[in-house]
């Protein structure tokens, strides 16, 4: 991918966002990747040129994307740590369908769902230097796939391979249908591939519910509980101690590291109290006076608008506050 493909796409882009009247918000660049019918495997250059021209031009996301095999986003943050880490080298992007390690454990959560081995490599001076780490940052990986029958959207999620067999359930990946893929974020290359989780809490009463596919992705990643064994109770309000904890789970903290109380009606032995106080610290939250939350009253739907990404999540465009 040499300097001139990607200032055409550049070109492009800017002409669209011109058009759309969309000029203030920055511009994406996708360079589409065209496989021949029954290839599995792709490579892509990204000529230090290019890659200089992304951040010069700052290019908000870079997406390579193909039509039946991995595409791949990167936003401008990674395109510039990238940019830094390549010292003045070539980037090459690897995708290879491959065959998932005949482990038992891969065969459950795989069996025969595709898996792919993803790399990405600098390349200085001829010699290739495998990247192991995108010093925090992240990119976007986009794996096709059509649920089968009995397959449901919400138990679908991105895993990790490692040598031996071990697999490891990307908890922060989602099944989008309106893209056919499954989607998830990393910072690292390896194998990796579609899992399923059967069964999935076994809810007798959201059959049928429109919100079937969400309540299920959200009770099989241990963002939310169902009131038994069997049941989600899907119209039941959400109370505030539910809502902070849900978004806890989803950022993945640590609730051992959030023990000061800060209101005097959340209990320290709730399930609910460390997530209140990680959200109360991070000016998620307020209160409803300075001592007091309010855990288990219902949250209405100005409370929940928010305003914040949390780790690969995006959870609303800005920061939630409630109050």
């Amino acid at each position: 991918m040499d300097n001139s493909s990607v200032q055409s796409a550049i070109d492009r882009a800017r002409q669209d966002v011109k058009k759309n009247g969309t000029v203030e918000n920055g511009f994406a660049v996708t360079v589409p990747v065209t496989p021949a019918a029954g290839q599995t495997s792709f490579n892509v250059t990204i000529k230090v040129q290019a890659l200089d021209l992304l951040v010069k031009e700052n290019v908000q996301q870079f997406t390579v994307a193909t039509d039946h095999l991995v595409s791949v986003n990167i936003g401008l943050d990674t395109l510039k740590q990238l940019d830094t880490a390549s010292a003045g080298g070539d980037i090459i992007l690897r995708v290879d369908r491959v065959d998932a390690p005949h482990s038992t454990e891969t065969q459950a959560a795989i069996g025969a769902r595709p898996a792919y081995d993803l790399s990405l490599v600098y390349l200085s001076s001829g010699k290739e230097t495998p990247v192991t780490s995108l010093n925090g940052h992240t990119i976007s990986v986009h794996l096709p796939y059509t649920p089968t029958n009995g397959e449901a959207a919400g138990n679908l999620y991105a895993v990790y391979v490692n040598d031996v067999g071990k697999v490891e359930w990307i908890t922060k990946s989602s099944y989008y249908a309106s893209q056919k893929a499954v989607v998830f974020e990393t910072g690292h290359f390896s194998v990796c591939g579609i899992g399923c989780k059967n069964p999935a809490p076994a809810f007798t009463d959201i059959t049928g519910h429109w919100a079937a596919d969400n309540i299920l992705f959200a009770a099989g990643r241990g963002l939310l509980s169902g009131t038994s064994n069997t049941t989600f109770s899907p119209n039941t309000g959400m109370t505030r101690g539910m809502f902070v904890t849900a978004l806890g789970r989803l950022a993945g903290i640590n609730p051992d590291s959030y023990k000061t109380d800060r209101f005097t009606d959340v209990k320290a032995d709730a399930y609910y109290a460390a997530y209140v106080n990680w959200a109360a610290q991070n000016g998620i939250v307020e209160g409803v006076t300075a001592t007091a939350f309010a855990p288990d009253t219902n949250i209405n739907r100005e409370q929940m608008a928010v305003n914040t990404t949390i780790d690969g999540y995006t959870i609303s465009p800005g920061r939630a506050r409630i109050g």
